[in-house]
């Protein structure tokens, strides 16, 4: 599984002059947080071109094509959090060869928190980095 952080920054490309220009971008959180911005790891998705910030309710345009996407690529492997607990034990029980092969396959692995019963590894939520963290 890849993770990705949905970011939007606005900048004031002109001098002097009120003016506002949106970028959303993805960054994948799976990589080392020194790679995670750099520009071949970094995916522009959209630009809003201002000269204002849009309200909350225009901002939805920009974001409903990823949407779009992302459900499709939901679509392609869905898994109930039962059908993901059973790979991560068959994961936890396997030898060193086929945990590899676990991993290589379904990208899931056992880890200890899941054997909380609220635990819901499907839905964290991955905090971004730059934001949370950096600044």
């Amino acid at each position: 599984h890849i993770g990705f952080a949905l970011n939007l920054d606005w900048f004031n490309p002109c001098k002097n002059i009120q003016h506002s220009v949106g970028v959303l971008y993805l960054t994948i959180l799976n990589l080392p947080h020194y790679l995670q911005f750099r520009e071949e790891n970094t995916f522009v998705i959209g630009i809003i071109p201002g000269p204002h910030e849009p309200d909350v309710n225009e901002i939805h345009q920009y974001i409903e094509p990823l949407v779009d996407e992302f459900l499709q690529l939901w679509a392609a492997r869905k898994r109930s959090r039962e059908k993901y607990l059973n790979i991560a034990y068959e994961y936890k029980n396997a030898s060193s060869s086929i945990r590899n092969q676990i991993l290589s396959e379904h990208g899931i692995h056992w880890t200890p928190l899941m054997q909380l019963s609220y635990m819901d590894i499907q839905r964290f939520i991955v905090i971004d980095l730059m934001h949370n963290l950096y600044l």
